[in-house]
């Protein structure tokens, strides 16, 4: 729902930034959420988005 919520959020207001992604290993630090950073565990990596 997070991932969602945040996409929608882009969907409506920054549709004019570039979304870039950056796959990072489980144990990388972790990054401090914020509006237009968001990151995503899966089972093997983490995916940090970022359209600030």
């Amino acid at each position: 729902m997070r991932v969602a919520d945040s996409v929608r959020t882009w969907d409506r207001e920054y549709r004019d930034r570039e979304a870039t992604f950056e796959i990072q290993p489980l144990d990388a630090p972790a990054i401090e959420q914020a509006p237009g950073l968001f990151a995503l565990d899966t089972p093997l990596n983490r995916i940090v988005v970022d359209w600030r």
